[in-house]
């Protein structure tokens, strides 16, 4: 009886992910780039409203209500009122902000790519450099994107409105 169940297809597939799960450390790299995102984010939101804030008036409206929109009650008071007092406080050049966003959004990268070799069972050939390069590559077309995605939902309002 034991045995038949064991030999079950959906038995063996559920041994099979269970054990490429524990090879891969599938946590431990979701951890890891959830870590990195997160370190990533608020210079990243201190940036979008000080520097691109300055060209397009309703950015910060707009991006509050996209926090509002995917944060819980909360966590949306919570972060509002941290930017507000970093905001306020001039947290010093926005430029420095950027940066430090890019370094661990590219780390968060890292992570990711790190996921995808492990998961396809690669080894990692390339020298660093080359790798330091790719993360730094994709995390700008990343970043380009959403303020792609930004700005054009901003100027699709303004255009709906005529």
């Amino acid at each position: 009886m034991i045995k038949r169940i064991m030999n079950l297809k959906l038995v063996k597939l559920i041994n099979f992910i269970r054990e490429d799960f524990e090879k891969t450390d599938f946590s431990g790299i979701c951890t890891q780039m959830s870590f990195y995102l997160l370190l990533a984010f608020f210079p990243l939101l201190l940036f979008l409203i000080s520097f691109i804030g300055n060209f397009i008036k309703p950015f910060e409206t707009y991006l509050y209500d996209i926090l509002e929109t995917f944060l819980p009650a909360l966590s949306y008071e919570y972060v509002t009122s941290l930017l507000n007092s970093l905001i306020s406080q001039g947290s010093g050049s926005p430029y420095r902000l950027i940066l430090v966003a890019f370094f661990f959004s590219s780390l968060a990268t890292r992570a990711v790519m790190i996921g995808i070799n492990q998961t396809y069972g690669r080894e990692e050939t390339r020298n660093l450099r080359e790798i330091w390069l790719y993360s730094f590559l994709f995390t700008i077309l990343f970043t380009l994107a959403i303020l792609l995605i930004a700005v054009a939902y901003i100027f699709s309002a303004d255009v709906g409105a005529v």
